[in-house]
């Protein structure tokens, strides 16, 4: 029995872009014009409505210079100076962290100038709508296209000289348009798209990766300058990945004398919580952090110091991350209201531990920050407060519930999790559209849950759907597109469409090799599947051998004791007992067990698949009575987490009646075949290779019984192997 499945495309930043805070922002405090939350939300300056776009406000929205704790990347500035002297725009693209939202904000200081800030979003009106605050434009009852049309009329007066950052773009594709939008201006754009094609000749395109090891200690001795010189901050540094993003909140940590660098190194090296570790890595959407574990640990360091109450605010404020939160709205979404002193208290707390940065008027805190906090809160009390804050159709609580179905799917309470996905997938569709890149997450979400779920056909259609809608919005090279097209085959194989599975995995792991590289965590559960393929078509020494490698790797990348990578050690255990090396196989099936019970507790879903492949090891190798005394103990635990008809519930039945009639308890097992081939063939159909196995398993009951006949019946019109001749 193989458990593997990919689920991509979560939501961790919400995508509507700053134009729909800044409404609910006005709704929250009671006002109705820009100039009147500027006012209130503590801006330089405010404003009379304009008449026209020369009463613009540069800056707005800038993150504070760091001055001279700017370390690691100031030599970076020169060159892109003059880069933006050359060329109409510069693009700064990379990985989540790397610190790109920072380097540019330095960059316009150093440059200086006239300028204007902006979040990226979706698309290219509701980017330009950002830039509604700078220029004064009243956005009440105004859809995306007008505030953007009114935006470009104020660009278009713009000088040459000045320049226009579009920070943390989701889609580079918005890059002509923006241009073009910018007029005579210079444009500065930071992504996480780094792909090139995209990108046009007269932008220049600079890739923003970790700092290199002398820059990140460096980082580190500039947050705290008692340190300098430990000799555990490069080792520090490396369990990071050297993120300047993790390398800041650590920092603080030993500034703060919170630990020694020791100390903190040895908590950096400890396993996380693994349902709490998996929501955050399928928050990173496929972002390629080879130590995931030790950045979840420094982004968790901070928070987990702060206050009940502080911590308790702060959680509330995770699903609108990346973007600028008005003070307005922060006081409402915390809970917090208009006590000043109170608001203070808490931005002070929070700041001394580097999980927000405080801007002119607003607060702001990065995607992966709050993914780590969110994986650590999967609590429906943060939902309930977005509802009421925002209102149940408002993005920002839609993503919301779809980032607590995502906790409650890794803690294999996947009912309540495609209870939230339905009734989020259809007010995704009306609110943002059939095709907005969040709709089609919550699509994919609900699919992957579908076959978690053991609703496989279901799982395929939705699957089936997405890809088609992948590969048109978003191209066929898209992350999400390759990942949408691994769900899919992987489903193909728990419905036994094995050769469809195989080929579609054999082309979608090429094109995640070339395109994300052979250890980004889409290509090592591509890898992973497609040994799943090998292992049902009996090929099983290929099976073997991406099994073996894919083990490696994610040993090496994610930890011995990540989910994924037990779930590699128990599919490659039950490949070892298709070979002379069951004995291997079962070493690795009871170390396996063991990791699942500890780590994910004794219902969890995966630990019951562990234990019923442990018992199927047992029965293959001779060792009947301990494979029955597991499988007792188990098929209920399955009847009751997972329900009755799951398929891995069935399985677990089938291999109960096998190992009873092993045991030489041939009645036993003829009464629990008989019960379990109708529900298999009326849940998984007549040749699900599952139905085919208990047909078979029933006939030769039969036999075993004398009942000659009914074997006979039972597989009338088969052949040997059970399939129609």
């Amino acid at each position: 029995m193989m458990d593997a499945v990919i689920t991509v495309g979560v939501i961790v930043v919400v995508l509507g872009g700053i134009l729909g805070l800044i409404v609910t922002a006005l709704k929250l405090a009671g006002k109705t014009s820009i100039p009147d939350l500027l006012q209130r939300s503590g801006s330089a300056e405010t404003h009379p409505p304009p008449s026209t776009c020369e009463a613009a406000i540069p800056w707005v929205g800038r993150p504070a210079s760091m001055g001279a704790s700017f370390v690691g990347r100031d030599g970076d500035l020169p060159e892109l100076i003059k880069l933006l002297d050359e060329k109409q725009g510069v693009v700064l693209c990379g990985g989540p962290g790397t610190g790109k939202s920072r380097l540019a904000a330095e960059l316009t200081y150093v440059r200086g100038g006239r300028g204007f800030w902006a979040n990226g979003a979706a698309t290219v009106e509701s980017t330009l709508g950002g830039l509604a605050v700078a220029f004064a434009i009243d956005v009440e009852g105004k859809d995306d296209a007008s505030v953007a049309a009114e935006v470009r009329r104020c660009l278009a007066g713009e000088p040459a000289d000045a320049l226009v950052v579009f920070d943390n773009l989701p889609h580079l594709a918005q890059t002509n348009e923006l241009l073009d939008a910018a007029g005579r201006m210079r444009v500065l754009i930071t992504s996480r798209d780094v792909r090139t094609s995209v990108v046009p000749a007269t932008v220049s395109r600079h890739l923003v990766e970790v700092l290199d090891s002398h820059a990140a200690v460096a980082l580190l001795e500039a947050q705290a300058p008692d340190r300098a010189g430990d000799v555990a901050l490069p080792r520090i540094a490396e369990a990071v990945d050297r993120l300047p993003l993790a390398l800041m909140a650590l920092g603080t940590a030993l500034r703060e004398a919170v630990r020694s660098p020791a100390e903190l190194l040895g908590a950096l090296g400890t396993a996380p919580n693994p349902a709490e570790f998996d929501a955050f890595t399928q928050a990173l959407e496929g972002a390629d952090l080879p130590h995931p574990a030790g950045v979840f640990a420094a982004l968790t360091e901070g928070f987990e110091r702060l206050s009940d109450d502080a911590r308790a605010a702060f959680s509330r404020l995770c699903y609108v991350a990346d973007l600028p939160v008005p003070d307005a709205l922060a006081r409402a979404l915390t809970g917090i209201g208009d006590d000043t002193d109170a608001y203070g208290r808490w931005l002070d707390e929070c700041q001394r531990h580097a999980v927000l940065i405080k801007e002119p008027g607003q607060v702001r805190i990065h995607a992966l920050t709050a993914a780590a906090v969110r994986a650590t809160n999967p609590d429906a009390a943060l939902t309930r407060q977005l509802d009421h804050a925002l209102g149940a159709d408002d993005p920002d609580a839609l993503a919301s519930r779809n980032n607590l179905a995502i906790a409650f799917q890794a803690a294999g309470r996947t009912k309540e999790a495609i209870a939230l996905l339905e009734e989020n997938m259809s007010a995704f569709e009306r609110v943002l559209g059939a095709e907005h890149p969040d709709t089609l997450a919550s699509r994919n979400n609900l699919a992957a849950t579908y076959h978690k779920a053991g609703l496989t056909e279901k799982a395929i259609a939705l699957n089936e759907e997405n890809m088609s809608i992948f590969e048109r919005v978003l191209g066929a090279e898209h992350p999400l597109t390759l990942g949408s097209r691994n769900n899919l085959a992987y489903a193909y194989l728990t419905a036994g469409r094995t050769g469809e599975a195989i080929s579609l995995l054999e082309e979608t792991l090429l094109v995640l090799e070339r395109v994300l590289g052979a250890e980004h965590p889409l290509t090592l559960g591509s890898r992973h599947n497609l040994a799943n393929g090998y292992q049902d078509a009996g090929r099983t020494s290929e099976a073997i051998a991406l099994d073996e490698e894919t083990l490696r790797v994610r040993v090496r990348v994610l930890g011995a004791e990540h989910p994924d990578t037990m779930t590699t050690r128990n599919n490659l255990a039950n490949a070892y007992g298709d070979t002379e090396r069951a004995e291997e196989g079962i070493t690795l099936h009871e170390e396996t067990l063991r990791l699942r019970e500890r780590i994910l507790g004794s219902e969890h879903p995966d630990t019951l698949v562990s234990r019923n492949n442990l018992a199927n090891a047992y029965g293959q190798a001779g060792r009947t009575e301990e494979a029955i005394t597991l499988l007792e103990k188990n098929l209920p635990l399955m009847e009751r987490v997972l329900g009755a008809e799951h398929p891995d519930t069935l399985r677990g039945r089938n291999n109960l009646a096998t190992a009873y009639g092993g045991a030489g308890r041939t009645e036993e097992a003829i009464t629990l075949l008989e019960e379990t081939l109708p529900v298999m063939e009326r849940v998984l159909g007549d040749e699900h290779p599952y139905t085919l196995v208990s047909r078979n398993n029933l006939a030769e009951a039969y036999r075993a019984a004398g009942r000659e006949a009914d074997a006979d019946r039972l597989m009338a019109g088969r052949d040997e192997d059970g399939n129609l001749s």
